[in-house]
């Protein structure tokens, strides 16, 4: 989940501001950073106090409850949906041309 994060935060930016690149893609490193940083000490702290308190059994269903929460809300505010109808049609261009023995440009234009 990490990976498409700061390019996508990235384009999401610079719709809004794009004659600024360059600050565009300095703020938004800064930000994705200053948060991984805050996650790798929030995260073991939590995993502790919530083990201490609940055990690990306990611990380790709520963060899978809270993963997949969050897994669900990216898909649907993330275009989840869009996304894969557009996959399926990129897939369906792709069988197309190995069949055809064309290209791929050519079936999209």
């Amino acid at each position: 989940m990490i990976i498409p994060t700061l390019p996508e935060m990235i384009d999401v930016a610079l719709e809004k501001f794009p004659d600024d690149e360059i600050a565009v893609n300095d703020l938004s490193s800064g930000i994705f950073n200053s948060f991984l940083g805050i996650g790798q000490v929030v995260g073991p702290l939590y995993g502790a106090l919530m083990t201490e308190a609940f055990g690990f059994r306990v611990t380790t269903d709520v963060m899978g409850i809270i993963t997949l929460i969050f897994a669900l809300v990216y898909f649907v505010v993330g275009e989840g949906p869009a996304a894969f109808k557009q996959s399926k049609l990129k897939r369906k261009m792709t069988m197309k041309a190995s069949i055809l023995g064309t290209p791929q440009a050519n079936l999209m234009s």
